[in-house]
């Protein structure tokens, strides 16, 4: 009995596994129903091309799908996973990775279904009855089952699935049992997956026939869905499919493309095949594909699914043949629903006499009539069976060409055509037309018009009439011949080589013959062309094609020859005749325009942007000044994209079209546009935060995004320095932070609330005031502003009530103070009087036994303002009697009074301490800047300006001191302690005040110290005075800790330089000039003098008198060039010019000056004309253009002058443009400058002319003569001395100071080695002489050596030895040399680290003149870990092989641990002392290290988990023991071990479970044990009969 008893509950415990083991198995297989509504076809982004979405379905194991991006869900069902992404790209991108490693994998694309549905047809009637049919479809109304997978809903809402359904109720007679499977949405999209799990629900419910109206996209993959239909026919399931509406071979569509499958084409009511359904060798039958008003396969499908049904196993023998005989592509194995005779083709409708009898020998007259009652569409089939002879008697028939068709409206006639242009309208081919030609030539008319930038006005390049006959008029291809006559050409108009190879072509568009012509013609540059076709007597026949060559070659900046094939049919050429009997020509015009641009304004997120503008390319459009604006944002220009960074285009700027927007030589386009988009900077707020009403704790910059910023950030940089003034709440002693208010009293507006502070941004969301808007900072909105915030505080208040305790007090019982947290609170002295007793203390119980108060002592920032509970607390007066001091002998007192009572007083006491700003000034050639202003600005708001010295230095100093009213303590002393009574002196010993003011002043300075380490000082350093030709450098923000810190500024300018441009056209003028003058210099006017250009003085140029300069002046006609852009800065415009500037200037090809890029301009141009560089004129004519031979003689002179009426003759070269100043002369001739009278003048040899004592002389005025001496030159040298101090700091990772490290330090090529003292430092300090080493002269008599001789000897320096004009150029160069050996590097090597660490990189530091420099260095710590492999009894190991793995990413294959991936370093194996050592590893707290036993003895378990070493170095509070041999640093008490070990045990082996499949072995257990239990039930059963 107690067995039984014990069996029993052991059979419900078999069974609860058994019903466990089910419940595992259900989970563990994810059935297709649940599958299937998961899907949602709303989830679908897809190409509007349908080639792509953003799901997959893959058949492939899990790791793989680990490794792709962007997947967002995974679903899994017969071990395929359909997978979503968060964007096409990363599904597009995983598919390629799968395909290219070979694993099966298909787009999941869209699928549609095949009709469109134009009513919402009737619900089914669905008897229930017979077959059982799915229709996978959109849904079908009135089914009893329905089953949805698009996530939409089981109601059919486009119609299409309950269409099909009808169909087959109509058909069947409703003998079918529709089960609805909704695979596509209520626009008729599916998808693969949808597909494919509408085909699975199909088989699981056990169907007889599924119907699927819809077909794949055209070669799209869908291997799923084929074969799920493969795994449905192979169990027994019919699948009937649509072919598809694509007029397309059914092998690139994948549903319709299944031997498994039965796939159905479309026809027609009368039979024929219809020309939208898809065909090919997959097609299994045809059937009717209309249906009411519908048509298509999907039609046709359902209606062979029905007659499945309705004739069951005598399908096959129901279809009718058409087509071919037997299978065709076409009809398949049978058609359906169809009325029409096996075999037969619908009547061929030749009824027409024309088409069977003799036609040939009918009347004019009979073959009108026969022609006439044909129908028009079997005449054209006709014609085009004829043979050309019979074609050619058909259509020379007058009945056909000459005579008119009429058609009737009502009985009237509504409009007639001649036959010849009727027949064309039936198609007949163009070849065949030959026969109608008429044997004339014909031609058109080609004109070639320059309109520019005009709509109508325009310039004629080519007028022709082109002419075309051809050799015979046979009904084949002719040679044609062209010829043309040009009335105008300008454009080097030709007919090419291929014209005269043309032949006669057919036309696509039906109207005659194709005449081919080919040309060319030079396209002036920054022109595109249309055209315009007209044809006399109607244009709609005038039909012309230029083969899409018209602007074949595009657009280009310069002229180009363009090539043009034209097609022109026979009514062009004026071959045929009209239906009025005439003739017509067309008229073919090219209209040649310049391409226009659009500029569009884009505000980019602003307002007020301007209207668009246009400008022809060639031409030049100033930009429209207006302005946009946006909140918080600044205008800085217009840029050609939203995210450009700098401005392209200034707003009121002018440029050409192509500047604009340039285009490649060859692009077709009549219009460009260039969307401009304003580029915003940012309007800051700069926020001073203060500590209290003087000192200022810190500045941070804001703009509208709301962030708080150390440094403003820009368009082009926008990187943000976080301020922590956004997360930053100040504290106070007794006051909670409220916000950072506009007052110091809090008075004011709190901008910035406690509640707003994050740790990134500041959170205002719902916050609207003047500061703040729609959760944005409007503040500075239109500008940049300054604002200043305090911090408003929040204290707490409370009333102390203090009680005398005693009736025996005179006056008051009780006084009541109110205190605030804010304050520091001191214990009241006693305030009353009790005789015979003396105040002992205060106390919050009468009776003494609360917390005692001593008189003066402080109760700390009472009440506590984090308290929310009423602090009112009452102090009762705890009293002693004075009667012991009755009779007490005073020390040299003898008075019977009592002893002193101590008095106390506050201390207050300052604490003085400085910061340095170190300032160094230069620019990008790495030389200093002296007389450079800077402010450098303290966050407490104290401003020191300074400016640099010749050296580039300047030191900005700041002097600071604290307080004991900024340190919160209180310094309270006794005054009066070496008068007090030697128990009154214990009594303050005991009350924790300070016994005397010194002893109170000491400890207050030593806190001060203290508390000024901790203090930092933010400054901001601005450039206010600096050279004109840089931008002052942006404001640089530092910060100093700390008493007496210190640090070095380096300030670089950049350059504020934008170069002037030279360009455009350049006009040439020829110039001569007269100047007339006497011997004595004398300028002479009123002198009349003719200049001619001939020596016949037949052509009078001036007819002059010299005006009151004594000048006469001729100006020749101007000649207009193009020139090239010249770049230039005037350098004299910044101001002091530095050789920074001008070398820059160099470096970007400027030209330093005005005239100096005029010299170079006017030299090309001279060049251009030289070298003959224009359209218009050859070499020669470009250099006679250049030089210029003048005659003038003198008419008339002054009274007591000679007259000269000699005629001169003189050859001039000239040169002038109108873009310079004041039209400069260059290349003067002597011979421009006369005196008419000088005719007996003789020239002397050296080149002087000597008067002959007459009016006047022949010179010229520009030369002077000068006796010069031999040069001087003296030498110069310069020098100086200087120190430099480097310390190097040397420290471990965790910031420990390494002693004992070895360096060499290499200065000036000499090589020492230092080594690091016990605080791990170095300090070298270096004097330096240094001297000029070149050799440096001036020219010491320079104002009496000649020009010449100068430049001969500055020309003649070398580096080694330079000569100078003046003194000073010698010594600012001697200067220079000796600066540039100011800096000194020092190259660092480490010899030898410390122990457990891994040497320093070499680095080279450089220090500047007089500077000392503090350089950290920092060694990597070198981590080891040691694993010591034991067993059970603790015998070393050998041969056991770990895995160190980090996490530190190799590509390797990862290791997941609670949830990290680890990737393998390295594998070892244990020595014969069971030992592995893993050397040289990263410490580091980004880095963490799992170990993984891979192998173990035999017999031997391996380690179940890893074992977790994590980040290196280990922390620990324990030290280390003697023995211990690794590297450990000590740091704040804290033990950091960089070497650890491990010891590891292993335990022997116990078998694991086989793996494999999911065996439900907790069901297997419950079984084995019920069936036993049953036996041991049947044998006791058996035992109790037995012994009945």
């Amino acid at each position: 009995m107690k067995r039984k008893k014990i069996v029993v509950p052991v059979l419900f415990l078999a069974l609860a596994l058994m019903v466990i083991s089910a419940f595992v198995l259900a989970f563990d297989n994810e059935s297709t129903l649940k599958f299937a509504k998961s899907l949602n076809l709303s989830e679908y982004k897809t190409l509007p091309d349908n080639s792509s979405s953003n799901k997959i379905i893959v058949d492939a194991n899990k790791s793989i799908i680990k490794e792709l991006d962007g997947v967002t869900d995974v679903k899994k069902t017969d071990n395929m996973y359909f997978l979503t992404f968060d964007s096409v790209k990363n599904s597009d991108k995983a598919y390629e990775k799968l395909r290219k490693e070979k694993i099966s994998v298909n787009k999941d694309l869209k699928v549609k279904i095949q009709t469109d549905v134009n009513e919402m047809p009737e619900s089914i009637k669905n008897n229930k009855k017979g077959v059982k049919v799915a229709v996978i479809d959109s849904g079908v109304n009135g089914a009893d089952t329905s089953l949805d997978v698009t996530g939409e809903g089981v109601s059919d809402l486009s119609g299409h699935g309950t269409l099909m359904a009808n169909i087959i109720e109509d058909v069947t007679d409703n003998g079918a049992d529709i089960i609805s499977i909704k695979a596509f949405d209520k626009d008729g999209n599916g998808s693969i997956t949808t597909l494919y799990s509408a085909i699975k629900l199909a088989i699981e419910n056990d169907v007889d026939i599924i119907n699927l109206s819809a077909t794949t996209g055209y070669k799209v993959k869908a291997d799923c869905v084929v074969d799920a239909i493969k795994e449905a026919t192979d169990k027994g399931i019919k699948v009937v499919c649509a072919a598809g509406n694509y007029s397309a071979d059914t092998k690139d569509f994948a549903t319709a493309n299944i031997k498994e499958a039965d796939v159905v084409s479309a026809v027609n009511e009368d039979g024929s095949f219809a020309d939208y359904s898809n065909y090919g060798s997959t097609v299994d039958y045809s059937a009717l594909g209309t249906y009411k008003r519908e048509s298509g396969t999907s039609i046709a499908t359902a209606c062979v699914t029905a007659y499945m049904i309705k004739y069951g196993n005598d399908f096959n023998n129901k279809g009718i043949d058409l087509g071919d005989k037997g299978y065709d592509v076409y009809y398949g194995n049978g058609t359906y629903g169809v009325n029409v005779k096996e075999g037969n083709l619908p009547k061929d409708g030749f009824e027409s006499v024309i088409f069977h009898d003799d036609w040939k020998g009918l009347s004019d007259e009979e073959f009108r009539k026969a022609v006439y009652d044909a129908k028009e569409s079997y005449l054209s089939v006709w014609l085009n069976s004829l043979s050309r002879e019979d074609l050619r008697i058909a259509l020379m028939k007058d009945s056909i060409l000459n005579w008119n068709r009429y058609e009737y409206d009502n009985g009237k006639v509504s409009s007639k055509i001649n036959y010849a242009e009727y027949l064309m309208s039936l198609k007949v081919s163009d070849v065949s037309t030959m026969a109608i030609l008429d044997k004339k030539s014909g031609f058109y008319n080609l004109r070639i018009f320059d309109y520019g930038t005009s709509a109508t006005s325009q310039k004629t390049l080519f007028t022709s009439r082109i002419a075309a006959s051809v050799s015979s008029t046979d009904n084949i291809p002719q040679k044609i011949k062209w010829s043309v006559v040009a009335q105008t050409n300008t454009c080097n108009f030709v007919l090419t080589s291929a014209s005269n190879s043309a032949k006669t072509e057919n036309s696509t568009e039906n109207q005659y013959t194709i005449f081919p012509v080919y040309f060319s013609y030079t396209k002036p540059g920054h022109k595109y062309a249309d055209s315009e076709r007209v044809y006399v007597s109607n244009k709609d026949k005038a039909k012309f094609d230029t083969d899409s060559t018209l602007n074949n070659g595009g657009v280009h900046t310069t002229a180009f020859t363009e090539t043009l094939r034209m097609k022109i049919n026979a009514k062009n050429l004026g071959i045929n005749a009209t239906s009025d009997g005439k003739t017509g020509h067309g008229t073919y015009t090219i209209k040649l325009h310049n391409p226009k641009l659009t500029v569009i304004y884009d505000n980019n997120g602003g307002t007020g942007a301007p209207s668009s503008q246009s400008v022809y390319y060639n031409s030049s459009l100033t930009l429209s000044s207006t302005k946009p604006k946006r909140n918080g944002r600044k205008f800085i220009g217009w840029g050609k994209s939203k995210t450009d960074t700098t401005s392209s285009f200034s707003s009121g700027a002018s440029k050409t079209a192509y500047q604009l927007k340039s285009f490649t030589n060859g692009t077709k386009f009549t219009e460009n546009k260039l969307s401009l988009f304003a580029l915003w900077d940012y309007y800051w707020t700069t926020v001073k935060f203060y500590k209290d009403s003087v000192n200022l704790d810190g500045t941070a910059y804001i703009t509208y995004d709301n962030t708080l910023v150390n440094i403003k950030y820009t368009l082009a940089n926008q990187n943000k320095d976080v301020s922590t003034y956004n997360s930053h709440k100040p504290t106070k002693a007794g006051a909670k932070f409220v916000g950072w208010n506009t007052k110091y009293d809090g008075s004011g507006d709190t901008v910035i609330t406690s509640a707003m502070l994050s740790s990134s941004k500041l959170n205002v969301t719902g916050v609207s005031n003047s500061y703040w808007k729609s959760g944005y900072w409007q503040y500075s909105n239109t500008g940049d502003k300054e604002l200043v915030l305090y911090p408003k505080w929040q204290d707490k208040k409370a009333n102390i009530t203090y009680n005398a305790n005693s009736n025996e007090v005179v006056g008051d019982k009780t006084k009541t103070f109110n205190v605030s947290s804010m304050d520091e609170t001191i214990v009241k002295i006693n305030m009353f009087t009790r005789d015979g007793y003396i105040l002992k203390d205060w106390n919050t119980k009468a009776d003494g036994s609360g917390t005692s108060y001593k008189e003066g002592q402080s109760m700390g920032h009472y009440p506590d303002v984090n308290n929310d509970n009423n602090e009112d607390i009452t102090l009762y007066a705890q009293w002693v009697k004075a009667d012991y001091y009755r009779g007490l002998q005073f020390r040299n007192i003898k008075r019977d009074e009592p002893p002193a009572e101590p008095t106390y007083s506050y201390l207050t006491e300052e604490y003085n301490y400085y910061n340095n700003v170190k300032i160094f000034k230069k620019d990008t050639e790495n030389i200093p800047v002296p007389n450079v202003t800077f402010d450098v600005e303290c966050d407490d708001g104290s401003v020191t300006t300074v400016t640099t010295d010749e050296n580039g230095n300047a030191l900005a100093e700041f002097d600071f001191s604290v307080s004991t009213e900024d340190y919160d303590k209180t310094y309270i002393y006794c005054t009066n302690y070496d008068e007090l009574d030697e128990s009154v002196k214990q009594q303050v010993t005991e009350s924790g005040y300070y016994l005397t003011e010194n002893e109170a002043r000491a400890d207050a300075r030593k806190d001060l110290k203290s508390y000024v380490k901790d203090i930092e000082k933010r400054y901001t350093i601005k450039e206010v005075k600096y050279p004109d030709y840089v931008l002052p450098a942006d404001d640089i923000t530092i910060t100093l800790k700390g008493e007496d810190a210190s640090q070095n500024v380096t300030v670089i300018d950049s350059l504020n330089i934008e170069p002037q441009i030279l360009s455009g056209e350049c006009t040439l003028t020829p110039v001569f000039k007269i100047r007339k003058i006497n011997k004595q210099n004398e300028i002479l006017p009123g002198v009349k003098i003719n200049i001619y250009s001939d020596k016949d003085k037949k052509n009078l140029l001036v007819a002059g008198t010299t005006d009151d300069k004594g000048e006469i002046t001729y100006e020749g006609t101007p000649v207009t060039y193009r020139t090239k852009e010249y770049k230039y800065v005037d350098v004299v415009d910044y101001g002091e010019v530095s050789d920074r500037l001008k070398a820059y200037c160099k470096s970007k090809g400027y030209y330093t000056s005005y005239s100096e890029a005029m010299e170079a301009y006017k030299q090309d141009a001279n060049y251009d004309i030289v070298q003959g560089r224009d359209e218009n004129g050859s070499l020669s004519a470009r250099e006679k253009e250049m030089e210029r031979t003048y005659y003038y003689q003198e008419l008339e002179t002054l009274d007591g002058y000679k007259l000269d009426n000699t005629l001169h003759e003189v050859t001039v070269f000239w040169y002038k443009s109108n873009d310079v100043n004041n039209n400069i002369i260059t290349n003067a001739d002597k011979k421009d400058e006369f005196d008419a009278e000088a005719d007996d003048d003789v020239e002397e040899g050296n080149g002087e002319v000597v008067p002959n004592g007459n009016d006047g002389e022949e010179v010229d005025y520009a030369t002077k003569f000068i006796n010069y001496q031999e040069y001087k030159l003296k030498e110069i040298e310069d020098s100086e001395s200087f120190n430099q101090t480097l310390t190097l700091i040397k420290k471990g990772s965790l910031g420990n100071l390494l002693p004992n490290a070895t360096f060499e330090i290499t200065v000036d090529g000499v090589k020492k080695e230092y080594t690091t003292d016990n605080d791990g430092k170095i300090t070298i300090t270096n004097t330096f002489n240094t001297k000029t080493e070149n050799t440096y002269k001036y020219i010491e008599n320079l104002s009496y050596v000649s020009d010449e001789d100068i430049n001969n000897l500055i020309s003649s320096s070398t580096d080694k030895e330079q000569i100078f004009k003046t003194i000073d150029e010698a010594k600012k160069a001697a200067r220079k040399e000796v600066e540039e050996q100011r800096e000194k590097a020092y190259h660092i090597h480490e010899v030898t680290p410390p122990k457990g660490y891994e040497a320093c990189e070499d680095s080279d530091i450089v220090l500047k003149y007089n500077e000392s420099k503090e350089v950290e260095l920092t060694d990597k710590n070198i981590a080891s870990i040691r694993i010591k492999k034991n067993d059970s009894e603790q015998n070393p190991m050998e041969n056991a092989v770990f895995v160190l793995y980090s996490t530190v990413n190799n590509e390797s294959e990862p290791y997941d641990y609670k949830g990290e991936k680890y990737y393998p370093v390295k594998e070892e194996k244990t020595d014969k002392n069971g030992e592995i050592i893993f050397n040289n590893l990263t410490s580091s707290k980004d880095v963490k290290y799992i170990i993984v036993e891979k192998i173990t003895r035999e017999g031997k378990t391996l380690l179940l988990e890893p074992i977790n070493v994590g980040i290196l170095p280990k922390e620990s509070d324990v030290k280390p023991s003697d023995n211990y041999n690794g590297t450990v640093v000590n740091m704040n008490d804290k033990y950091y071990y960089y070497d650890v070990t491990y010891t590891v045990t292993n335990d022997n082996t116990y078998e694991l479970p086989k793996t494999g499949a999911n065996i439900p072995y907790v069901g297997l257990l419950g079984i084995v044990i019920v069936l036993a239990g049953s036996i041991f039930l049947i044998r006791k059963k058996e035992e109790k009969r037995t012994n009945e």
